[in-house]
This record gives structure tokens, sequence and C-alpha cells, in this order.
């Protein structure tokens, strides 16, 4: 499967020759229209493929939690390092995340996609980051589908000086952060917010571990962080809901799960093809007062 997949993503360097071939079909053939049809369409999986996957956003939201002073927050997901995406894609992201100068980083889980053995050379970018960062696991990091990287990525991550959150709580800002397992991992435990303080923010990486929350718990929790959507990824209207994987209706940006709000992040990697539409990678800035 890996290999299909390495072939889908070197094999699309001929969108390149196809769209010329065409184009040169739309000057020169008899049949005008089909050819500068066809053009659109190379020109479109170009777009696709090469374009929109490396075009990072920052995004901006805001939820007011009635905190004394405001807090600025980065959130990301699903960078997905290893098949499609590369260190030198990090590291962009990182200055993304540095030029917004939020307090924190957290990182939703899904870290890795069919990753090399070397994940300390991988993540190394993240040692640039100027603020203290945290990361939740997501299901590719826990052979949900993938290689089994937890233990690996952990140290990799924490040489980089990026601390997991998992089933642990920080205090920032007025706030307590606490961390998630994944649900398709097994990983769910809500031990951790028994010993959390309220206010609490949720950070997860699968958003329907949150249609699981226990009502005591949910007492305390005033914000839930997620990602693994990738917001369709591939944002074909009408198409794109059903290729995302949860049981909930959840897409991306703001939802409201029994009035408990909830935000998630687009991501920066992509899985299956290498291809985003519609839908850049982003880099989510997250004011809290």
């Amino acid at each position: 499967m890996t290999e299909l997949k390495l072939a889908i993503f070197y094999g699309s360097w001929l969108l390149f020759p196809l769209a010329l071939a065409s184009a040169y079909q739309v000057c020169k053939g008899p049949r005008r229209w089909v050819a500068a049809l066809g053009t659109g369409v190379w020109l479109l999986g170009i777009w696709a493929r090469f374009i929109e996957p490396q075009w990072i956003r920052t995004e901006h939201a805001h939820i007011d939690l009635g905190l004394p002073q405001p807090l600025t927050i980065a959130l990301i997901s699903d960078t997905h390092l290893g098949l499609f995406k590369s260190s030198a894609f990090l590291a962009r992201v990182v200055e993304e995340v540095n030029a917004a100068q939020p307090a924190a980083l957290f990182i939703a889980g899904d870290l890795t996609y069919e990753p090399p053995d070397d994940l300390v050379t991988l993540f190394a970018p993240l040692r640039e980051l100027k603020i203290p960062a945290y990361y939740v696991p997501g299901n590719h990091d826990e052979r949900a589908p993938g290689p089994y990287v937890r233990p690996t990525l952990a140290a990799a991550l924490a040489s980089h000086g990026v601390q997991s959150l998992e089933d642990r709580t920080i205090a920032l800002g007025g706030l307590t952060f606490a961390g998630l397992g994944d649900l398709w991992g097994g990983r769910l435990d809500w031990a951790v917010l028994r010993r959390a303080q309220s206010p609490v923010v949720l950070l997860m990486h699968n958003p329907d571990s949150l249609l699981r929350l226990p009502p005591v718990a949910a007492t305390k929790v005033k914000l839930a962080l997620a990602g693994h959507t990738h917001c369709g990824q591939v944002r074909v209207p009408w198409l794109y809901q059903r290729m995302i994987p949860t049981t909930g209706p959840f897409d991306c940006g703001w939802h409201a799960v029994e009035g408990l709000p909830l935000f998630i992040t687009p991501g920066t990697g992509e899985i299956g093809l290498p291809l985003r539409w519609l839908n850049p990678p982003t880099v989510s800035v997250l004011l809290i007062d």
C-alpha cells in the first residue's frame, strides 16, 4: 500500500506535461473545447497536489470564557510527517506559529504518517519554537492505522522540548489545560478530569471523544480542542463530509456538544492522497478572554 501511495505521489508530476499537452491542443487541435476542459482538470490537479498543500494560512478565532486577562494560544493538528510531509514543511509551520506570538502551542495528535525511523531528525524544527509546546497522540501515532510510534515519538518530541499532555494537566493563564489519549487507540481515560481544577480546556485528537464525556466531568470543561477531521481535506461540495471519519457531525471550526464549545483545527498534513482543495494547511490562533 505504501508503494502505491508513493507511486501516486511521484507520478503526479505527470500532471505538468499533461497540462501542457492539453494547452497546446487548445491552440492547435480541432476539438478545442475538449482540450480546454482537459487543461482545466489538469491545472486543478496541479493546484490540489502542488500548491495548496504547501500554502500555510493562519486563522484567528475568539471565545469568551470570562478570563480576567486574555490568553492567546496556537493550535495545530495532523502534521502527518512522513510519507507526504517533511521536516522542511514543519519548519515553515513553526515560523507561522512563532510569528503569531501565542503563549503556547498545542498539537492535537496525528503527528506522523508512515514516518522514517529517525523521528528525532524528522521533528527537529520544533526546537525552534519560542514558546512552550504540548501534544496528545492521534490514531496514526497509535497503530490505528499506521506503525506504532508512540514511545519513539514521545522521546523524539521530548528531545526538542515538546511535552506530552496525555493524561496530564498544566496551568496557563487562569485555565487548566488537560489532555486525552486517543479514542481509536483505546486510550481514552477521563481520570485526568477528576484531578483537574476548573475551568478546563480539554485537548484531544478525535472530536468523537467528546461524545463520551461523563456528565460529572462536563461541569469542569469550558472548551474543547481537537483535530482529526482534516476538514474533509479535499472539500468537494456535498461529498467531503462523507469522507470525515467521525461518528458525530463534525467538520472544522466551532461546534457545540451538549452546549460545550468545541474548536476543530483543519490540520496541516495529508493522508491517503497528497491533496488539499479549498482547505489549506492551517495554524489556528485562539484568543481566549
